[in-house]
């Protein structure tokens, strides 16, 4: 029987060379060496099969020839290639997802790793939300080095996480990405800053939470959850936070900065300028254009609040700023003016007249000031009056009186 069956092949394959394009001859070739337990002379015949009627248009013909030669040759790449292109076009989305998942094991196996990314991604084309591939894209992505692309992947599947309520995945990849490179935080601050556009703070505080547990002295997830718990309008926590931050980083600016805004959130200015003016005494002097910068920020939201005035003032003259002194105590003589501190007002203006004794404007304004205080005493630079000579009887008499 097996010899009959040889000898038809060989009939065959006479009429397949008169006719290559005979598409009923060369599939029974194919089923007659899978008779015979030759796989490696089916699979061929079927796939030339499935390329004729796919150019005849007859796509669901040639699926069914593909599907005969990947079962009889699971490895064979070419024919899972043309399936998984095959089933695509025809809108069989489930079975070209399945094969594409196969070319992608099968170049994987040969280390291919650009080769793997290419096929992953038309995966993902057709099925965007299919995590399991999208984080091998990020890994195989991570072994070419194209990290920034990798990231991407992992943000990606991060939102989808997010999008089923499991942020700890979600963090877990945030985690990944920032190991990769710190500067990732950037896109954390980005995507948590979204969710609090979209009113989902609670999931931005699941993902930081998350983080934390595995991090819990970190500058940058602590911010971030301050800024969270800020825009919740939970004031106390989120102050409770800035301290935690500044006992494991005394130095930090940012936090300082949170909880001056804060305190200016909470209509707090004295709490915010106690906090500015204790920093201003006691930083390096490096720091103080980052302290300089708060009072700048505290001031736009209080223009006229006097503590902070005269605390900025007392910065300038430890950075021996003298133009921005001489107007940030002109600003402060104006404001304490117009709120009635004349007392304020004069202790400003007396240090302006020692910064600039020239200056007749001062004086003046001085003057108006102590005029109004009903006193008048020396500025700098102006002597006393010396005390007018007794006549000269009083004196005598007065010679006499000592004497007797």
């Amino acid at each position: 029987r097996a010899n009959r069956i040889q000898d038809a092949i060989r009939e065959l394959q006479k009429l397949a060379e008169d006719n290559p394009r005979d598409i009923q001859t060369l599939n029974q070739m194919g089923n007659l060496f899978l008779r015979v337990g030759n796989k490696a002379a089916a699979v061929p015949m079927f796939l030339r099969v499935a390329e004729l009627y796919n150019k005849s248009g007859f796509a669901t013909k040639a699926v069914a020839s593909l599907k005969i030669a990947t079962r009889e040759q699971p490895d064979h790449l070419e024919a899972w290639e043309m399936l998984a292109s095959l089933s695509e076009q025809q809108g069989f989305t489930r079975e070209a997802r399945l094969a594409f998942e196969r070319v992608a094991q099968l170049v994987a196996q040969s280390g291919n790793a650009e080769a793997t990314v290419r096929v992953q991604k038309k995966i993902l084309e057709i099925e965007p939300e299919n995590l399991k591939v999208r984080i091998q894209v990020g890994d195989n992505l991570i072994k070419l080095n194209r990290t920034e692309e990798a990231v991407k992947e992992y943000l990606k599947a991060a939102n989808l996480f997010l999008a089923q309520g499991l942020a700890k995945e979600a963090a877990r990849l945030y985690e990944r990405a920032l190991q990769i490179n710190p500067d990732n935080i950037r896109l954390l601050e980005s995507f948590v800053k979204n969710l609090l556009a979209r009113h989902q703070g609670d999931q931005a505080i699941q993902i930081l939470e998350q983080l934390l547990e595995r991090h819990p002295t970190s500058e940058g997830f602590l911010l971030l959850k301050v800024e969270v718990l800020t825009e919740k309008q939970d004031y106390p926590t989120a102050e409770a936070v800035c301290d935690a931050i500044l006992k494991n980083h005394p130095g930090s600016v940012s936090a300082r900065g949170r909880l001056v805004r804060l305190y200016g959130l909470q209509k707090r200015p004295d709490a915010a300028a106690d906090l500015l003016s204790e920093w201003g005494r006691i930083c390096e002097p490096e720091r103080l254009p980052d302290v300089e910068a708060l009072y700048e920020e505290l001031l736009r939201y209080l223009p006229e609040h006097l503590p902070t005035m005269m605390g900025f003032c007392d910065l300038l003259r430890r950075s021996g700023d003298r133009p921005r002194l001489l107007r940030a105590l002109d600003s402060y003589v104006q404001t304490a003016h117009q709120a009635g501190e004349l007392g304020s007002a004069r202790e400003a203006l007396l240090e302006l007249v020692r910064l600039e004794p020239n200056s007749p404007a001062h004086r003046e304004r001085l003057k108006i000031v102590e005029t109004k205080l009903g006193r008048h005493a020396p500025t700098p630079r102006e002597e006393p009056p010396a005390p007018a000579p007794a006549p000269a009887p009083e004196r005598a008499a007065a010679a006499e009186t000592v004497g007797a």
